[in-house]
């Protein structure tokens, strides 16, 4: 089985940083000695797909699938299985549930635009899946920026944000792409939501932005480490970034309706 796991691994060279790549192995071993046969597929997805994860700051998002039902005796052997990953990959609570294959449509997008097949099978090979409604896939950054503005009572996102302030800018700029790219997205351009494809293309269509942007180029992905009024000055300027995406796609939205 061993022979077999190995030569099944693909697509390992698009994972950058080495300590997630070997992350990634780790893991999917673990996958491989608890499910044997079973085990048909694994995707990553998240900041290791797009290489912007960061050791002791990112998680690893792993999407595992197997032919049948995960039963309860499978759930105990992937825990006690978590001791055989070594001590600096288990902070990255990577080793999630598999589903069943015939539950692929539930996340097919995801795996379809925003995700990278590490190991088996492409169950998603020779499908044509169109990506997300972008104004759909935009509201809850949006949201999630607005409470953290202090503009809405409650968080209605499955989200939230790290209190810590380094930690805090960062994943407010990973907001900030996120609404780049369904705005690119609204807009016709090939979709992406990895920031070094996007920022690159925002720069050229809204050059007003450009600071703005160029700052956000410096905090997505790498910790810094800011005052508390750098972060209220930056979230300040997402609020106006995520309003001015939103007027923007209803003045597409206007003009597609004409």
């Amino acid at each position: 089985m061993e022979g077999k796991a190995f030569d099944r691994y693909v697509n390992l060279d698009s994972i950058a940083d080495g300590f997630f790549r070997d992350a990634v192995v780790e893991h999917v071993s673990v996958y491989c000695e608890v499910f044997d046969e079973r085990l048909v597929s694994v995707y990553v997805w998240g900041s290791v797909h797009r290489n912007e994860a960061v050791p002791e700051v990112s998680d690893l998002d792993l999407h595992p699938f197997v032919i049948d039902a995960v039963t309860d005796a499978d759930r105990f052997q992937l825990r006690e299985s978590e001791a055989s990953l070594r001590r600096e990959f288990l902070s990255l609570h990577g080793l999630v549930t598999p589903r069943s294959v015939d539950r692929v449509s539930e996340v097919a997008t995801r795996l379809c635009h925003d995700a990278t097949l590490v190991w088996g099978e492409d169950l998603i090979k020779g499908i044509e899946i169109p990506p997300p409604d972008p104004v759909e896939a935009f509201r809850d950054p949006r949201e999630l920026v607005r409470f953290a503005a202090g503009l809405l009572e409650d968080n209605t996102t499955d989200f939230s944000l790290p209190e810590e302030p380094s930690l805090r800018l960062r994943k407010l700029g990973r907001l900030a792409v996120l609404g780049g790219g369904y705005l690119l997205m609204a807009s016709g351009s090939r979709y992406s939501l990895k920031g070094s494809e996007v920022l690159p293309l925002l720069e050229e269509v809204s050059p007003d932005w450009r600071g703005f942007l160029r700052r956000t180029s410096e905090i997505y992905v790498h910790p810094v480490q800011p005052s508390e009024s750098e972060v209220d000055e930056y979230l300040s300027q997402l609020v106006e970034w995520m309003e001015w995406i939103k007027d923007q796609m209803q003045e597409k939205s206007a003009v597609a309706g004409t």
